[in-house]
């Protein structure tokens, strides 16, 4: 059972760290985004770090809309089923 949730909190380091790339390659600071997504900074930084497994699907999809970006930018492809 830890292997699996080690595996899961991998996916969520991914993503967190394809977050922080995007948004920093928008030039973007993570307050402005937490402010734009309307969730806490702590929250926010948290879900940068991976350190989170409570991020929606909204969520989600309100940072590809804010980053005007491609879904696999975010999310890596293959690993979430």
């Amino acid at each position: 059972m830890a292997r699996v949730a080690r595996r899961n909190l991998s996916i969520w380091k991914q993503i967190g760290s394809d977050v922080r790339s995007v948004r920093k390659w928008r030039g973007l600071t993570d307050i402005h985004v937490a402010e734009k997504l309307g969730i806490d900074l702590k929250r926010y930084r948290r879900i940068e770090r991976g350190q989170t497994e409570s991020v929606t699907l909204g969520e989600i999809m309100s940072l590809i809309k804010l980053f005007d970006c491609y879904p696999e930018e975010i999310i890596p492809t293959g690993k979430i089923v």
